[in-house]
């Protein structure tokens, strides 16, 4: 099943960066589409799809820590 254990890890590694980032935006661009785990702890702002308002919201993580 999906598990969201990790808001934030779109690229599954264990840990927030900006790889993740990087991950997202090739999913929205459709270039890496993310598995559906991936796709769970990318959305941040819980709206049932990645896009710019969760890259944000992981910028945001990313500068925070």
């Amino acid at each position: 099943g999906i598990s969201c254990n990790n808001p934030g890890d779109a690229n599954m590694d264990g840990d927030v960066s900006v790889l993740d980032i990087v991950a997202m935006v090739g999913h929205i661009l459709g270039d890496y589409p993310l598995s559906d785990d991936a796709m769970c702890d990318s959305d941040i702002t819980e709206e049932g799809q990645i896009d710019i308002l969760d890259v944000v919201a992981i910028v945001a993580m990313v500068l925070d820590q």
